[in-house]
C-alpha cells in the first residue's frame, strides 16, 4: 500500500509539473502573439474599418475582415512564432482569434470620431478634422495655411510642448517624401515635436526614416489620445 501512495504521490506531482510547464509555454506564445499583433495593429486596424460593413437591412458583413484573419494567422503568426508557441495558438485558434479582435477593437477611436472622419471628402477637410481632434486632446492648434506652411498643416500647442503635423490623406501608403517634409517644418516653426498623421500606413522606408529623425507616424484615430 506504502508503495502505491508513493507512485500516486510521484504521479500526481510530476502532472502537476507537466501542467505548470504547459501553462508558462501558453503564456510565452501568448506574449509572442500580443507582441505581433502590436506590430501590425494599425494595418489591422484599418483593415477592420474598412472590411467590417453594416448593410443596407442593418446586418453586420463580417466575411471579408474573417478572411483577412485567416491571412494574417496563415501569414504572419505562423510563419513567426517557434513550432511549440505555433502549436499552442493552433490547439486554442478561435481564443486567439478573438484575442486579436479585443486588442484591435480597444484601440479604436469611438463611433464619434469615426462619424466625423466619415465626413472628410478632401486634404483641407481633413486638416481641419485633425485639429479638431487634437484640440479634443487639449492641444491648442494654428493653422498655418498653404502659403506658409512650409512643410506643416498645422501648430498645436500644450504646456511647453509645440508640435509641428503634417496631414496626409491618400489612397496609399506614406512614403519618405512626408517625414522630409516635417523635418524640415519643425525646425521652421521651432518645434519639439513633430508627426505625420494620415488615413493610411507607413512604409518600411518611412517608418525607419522617422525614426532616424525623431519624427512620430499616427493614424488619425490616434490623435486625440496624443
Amino acid at each position: 500500500m506504502i508503495e502505491i501512495a508513493l507512485a500516486a504521490s510521484f504521479l500526481f506531482a510530476v502532472l502537476a509539473l507537466w501542467g505548470t510547464i504547459r501553462l508558462r509555454a501558453v503564456e510565452r506564445a501568448g506574449r509572442r502573439f500580443d507582441g505581433l499583433v502590436q506590430e501590425h495593429l494599425p494595418v489591422l486596424q484599418r483593415k477592420h474599418r474598412q472590411l467590417v460593413r453594416t448593410d443596407d437591412y442593418g446586418l453586420v458583413d463580417r466575411s471579408r475582415w474573417d478572411r483577412e484573419v485567416g491571412y494574417f494567422f496563415t501569414r504572419i503568426v505562423f510563419e513567426t512564432l517557434a513550432e511549440d508557441e505555433r502549436r499552442h495558438v493552433q490547439e486554442r485558434l478561435d481564443a486567439f482569434k478573438a484575442r486579436l479582435e479585443a486588442i484591435v477593437l480597444a484601440g479604436r477611436p469611438d463611433a464619434g470620431a469615426e462619424a466625423r472622419f466619415e465626413r472628410v471628402r478632401n486634404g483641407t477637410e481633413f486638416e481641419l478634422f485633425c485639429a479638431e481632434e487634437l484640440k479634443r486632446g487639449g492641444w491648442r492648434v494654428s493653422l498655418t495655411g498653404a502659403s506658409r506652411d512650409q512643410g506643416a498643416d498645422m501648430v498645436a500647442e500644450r504646456g511647453q510642448e509645440r508640435l509641428i503635423v503634417q496631414c496626409k490623406l491618400l489612397g496609399r501608403p506614406v512614403g519618405n517624401y512626408a517625414v522630409q517634409e516635417v523635418v524640415a517644418a519643425r525646425s521652421h516653426h521651432q518645434g519639439n515635436r513633430a508627426l505625420v498623421v494620415s488615413n493610411q500606413r507607413f512604409t518600411a522606408s518611412c517608418a525607419e526614416l522617422a525614426a532616424s529623425n525623431g519624427i512620430e507616424l499616427c493614424h488619425w484615430s490616434e490623435l486625440a489620445r496624443l
